[in-house]
């Protein structure tokens, strides 16, 4: 299993990282990701699969951002609205926002409610450049 994880003092996502096996998924290694999100005291998690090709280009996205400061790099779930994350510039200072949401079906005892957590929080550009440059060494 593979993590991206980034953080700062009071707020952090988590990204564990595993090939999708068992079920029918749209293309043979695509990613089953559980996603846990802390941001400013609140939190969520959900667990949803995501496009092998798109976890790679928005990770290739991460290190041009990274590195130069301009651009954006963005994942999203296959299923809309279990997993989205931004990552963009924040400031002249060149620290990073880190936003979006995660979310998930909640069974109920009577009857299924949608719960989500949308975050937002600024990280800096070096941890992150780690972070996707360790994924993608180990094989994304």
């Amino acid at each position: 299993m593979k993590s991206f994880a980034i953080r700062d003092a009071e707020s952090s996502i988590e990204l564990v990282l595993s090939i999708a096996a068992g079920a029918p998924v749209p293309n043979v290694g695509d990613v089953d990701v559980t996603a846990r999100v802390s941001s400013f005291g609140f939190g969520g998690s959900c667990t949803c699969t995501v496009f092998a090709a798109e976890l790679t280009a928005f990770l290739l996205a991460v290190q041009a951002l990274a590195s130069s400061g301009s651009g954006s790099a963005s994942l999203f779930s296959m299923s809309p609205g279990e997993l989205t994350l931004t990552l963009e510039p924040a400031n002249g200072r060149g620290y990073l926002l880190a936003s979006g949401s995660v979310g998930r079906h909640v069974v109920a005892e009577n009857g299924v409610v949608w719960h989500s957590t949308t975050f937002g929080f600024t990280v800096e550009p070096q941890q992150v450049l780690d972070t996707a440059c360790a994924v993608l060494r180990s094989g994304a």
